[in-house]
């Protein structure tokens, strides 16, 4: 059973995890291509569920800004940008 507020912070959402997308292509320029295009159709798909987490990873992974800057950039507390939820882990390609 779910946590009582699971449904309100998005707990029936499911992770996507980019590094274990599958990339396909012959060569290492092709297989970044693919995943670029997977980043892509990942953040598009976010952005039409959740604008606002949408807009976090953009700023946060595309734009290298602190919480506290994409707060500023929001308008809104970095408490709120915690409660989002979107927690961006480095890995090595």
């Amino acid at each position: 059973m779910a946590p009582r507020n699971a449904h309100k912070r998005g707990g029936q959402q499911r992770r996507v995890d980019v590094r274990a997308l599958e990339v396909q292509g012959g060569s290492t320029r092709a297989g970044e291509a693919e995943l670029v295009l997977a980043v892509d159709r990942a953040l598009e798909s976010l952005t039409h569920s959740d604008p606002f987490k949408a807009r976090i990873v953009d700023l946060r992974f595309f734009g290298d800004f602190t919480i506290n800057e994409v707060a500023e950039i929001l308008d809104t507390s970095p408490s709120t940008i915690g409660r989002a939820g979107v927690r961006l882990v480095p890995c090595s390609m």
